[in-house]
Parts: C-alpha cells; sequence; structure tokens
C-alpha cells in the first residue's frame, strides 16, 4: 500500500509462555537460618503477548521505519492455588515509543474474577532540547563554499531546538555569555558547550492514576529544567506538584561550577516542611576526593 510518504504498515505480534517449578525443601533435611521461613512447592505458568505497530515511510531518497504503538500484556496460573489460580491481566501501552520529544503511557490491570479494571496508570511527557548563542553573520556574496561552514555552526544532525537560525559555538568561553571578543576564542573539548552554543533542556510530566471505586487517586506534575548559562556555570531545576491536593510536594535545584580538573556544586531541596543543602567540591577524575558539607532541617512553623 502507499498513501503520500506513507508506504505500509505492520503488526508485529510476540507471544511468550513460560513454566517455572520449585521442589519444597526440607526444613529437616537442610540447614535453614531463622530469618529464612521453609520453601514450599511452587508451579507457575506465565502467558504474555507483545504487540508493536509500525509505519514505512519515504525520507529524503530513502526509507524510514517508526514504532507507532506496543501494546504487551501478560498473566499468569499459580498450579498450586486452592482457589484463584489465574493472576489478573496486566496490560501497558505506549505510542511512538522510543521518541526523544514525547512520552506518553498506559498501564491497567484487569481482575479476571471480579471483572473490573483495579487500577489504570497514565503518563505522559514531554521533552525539549536547544542550545542559547548569537547567530552567525551571513557569509558575503561570492565567499567560496568552504567558507560558509563558520566553526561551531550547527548542521542538520544538530539535535533538539536551536534558537536563532545558527549558533555560534565559541560564543560564550569561561564565565561569558558571549560577547564579540569571545566569538574569536576557538572552542575548548570536554565543556559544556553544545555544537550551537550553550546547552538546555527542559522536561513536563503529568501523572494521573484510577482506582475502582474511587476514580481519580493521583494527579501529580512534575517538570525540571537545566541550562548552561555560561560555558562553566550550569544551573537546574525541578519540581513535583499535586495537583488534587493543590500543593508542592518538593522542589530542588542545583547550581554547578566547572573548576577545569575539579568541579563545585550547591544544591538544595524543599520536600514539605523539611529541607536539605548541600556543597561539594571534587575532583573530576576521582569523585570520592571531595569536600562535602550537607545540612539539612526542618522549618519551624
Amino acid at each position: 500500500m502507499g498513501l503520500g510518504p506513507l508506504l505500509g504498515l505492520r503488526h508485529v505480534a510476540q507471544p511468550s509462555l513460560s513454566y517455572s517449578y520449585a521442589p519444597k525443601i526440607d526444613q529437616g533435611r537442610y540447614h535453614v537460618f531463622g530469618s529464612i521461613g521453609q520453601m514450599g512447592e511452587q508451579r507457575h505458568l506465565g502467558v504474555s503477548l507483545g504487540n508493536t505497530f509500525q509505519a514505512k515511510y519515504r525520507k529524503g531518497k530513502g526509507t524510514a521505519k517508526v514504532d507507532l504503538l506496543s501494546v504487551s500484556s501478560s498473566a499468569g496460573y499459580n498450579y498450586l492455588a486452592a482457589e484463584k489460580r489465574w493472576s489478573g491481566i496486566g496490560t501497558s501501552a505506549a505510542v511512538l515509543p522510543g521518541n526523544p520529544l514525547f512520552d506518553l503511557r498506559l498501564s491497567n490491570y484487569y481482575d479476571v474474577y471480579r471483572k473490573r479494571s483495579e487500577y489504570t496508570n497514565l503518563d505522559a511527557g514531554l521533552r525539549l532540547s536547544g542550545a542559547f548563542g548569537r547567530p552567525q553573520p551571513k557569509t558575503a556574496p561570492g565567499k567560496a563554499e568552504a567558507d560558509t561552514a563558520l566553526p561551531g555552526q550547527a548542521s542538520d544532525s544538530t539535535a533538539g531546538i536551536l534558537i536563532g537560525e545558527t549558533a555560534d559555538a565559541s560564543a560564550a568561553d569561561g564565565d561569558s555569555t558571549g560577547t564579540p571578543a569571545d566569538s574569536a576564542r576557538p572552542e575548548t573539548s570536554g565543556s559544556l558547550q553544545g555544537p550551537g552554543g550553550l546547552p538546555w533542556s527542559a522536561w513536563l510530566g503529568l501523572s494521573q492514576g484510577w482506582r475502582a471505586g474511587q476514580g481519580a487517586v493521583q494527579s501529580m506534575v512534575r517538570g525540571s529544567a537545566e541550562a548552561s548559562i555560561t560555558k562553566n556555570w550550569k544551573v537546574s531545576y525541578g519540581q513535583y506538584y499535586d495537583v488534587r491536593q493543590r500543593q508542592m510536594v518538593s522542589q530542588e535545584y542545583s547550581v554547578y561550577r566547572d573548576l577545569h580538573c575539579w568541579e563545585a556544586r550547591f544544591s538544595s531541596t524543599k520536600s514539605g516542611i523539611y529541607w536539605f543543602y548541600e556543597i561539594r567540591i571534587n575532583l573530576k577524575s576521582i569523585p570520592e576526593l571531595k569536600l562535602q558539607l550537607p545540612k539539612s532541617g526542618r522549618a519551624s512553623y
């Protein structure tokens, strides 16, 4: 089949069957430690089915394949159970699994005896990344084609979202945020600086949970952001918010400084009435060689 760039669809099924057996261990025959009880006979059968739905499409002069949806279900059978030998059916599904920007997952547990879903969880996430930097000056007419590939200029393989048309990789050197004098400095290897400038990333996630007879029991929003404000300075922030309770569960942030062979970090976390912060300086090659000053406590209100 073919529909525009779409060349075809494919369904891949992966059934699986497993059997496990463990004999009864006689406590009188073998020495058993006091904290470990006697082990009885076990016989178990496991059944699972994985499904992957894929699409094949045109990409440039060639073709590419993408996973659209994956669904897997599993159940177990206990031969020695007095009753209710079948376990519930656990199912998980993911939309566009492996996508670096988007994440959507659904999980469910179905009780075959009560004939109802005991719980359902939904997790969604969005990831963004890019680089801050000053756009490259446009090449004057008549310049050789080789001159258009300026040092640090972003290529087609640069991942994430790039701020501006192109970014100067040497726009920030050391603690500079990118002055004209800095742009002439060569980029050093092993720095926090990405191919298009100073990298940044952000993530936002939602977790929703439902339980049988209770409805929605959980609604959480999580988020984090990280950015290199210069080549040697990096800041990050994360939060965990309870939508149902309308309160912040926890927050954390950190400030990182590259000290060539050493590195320093200040981090702070607050969860409810409890807080914690830490100052740490360590050798990059030997992280165990460090100076660490932790402090914790609780709010006095």
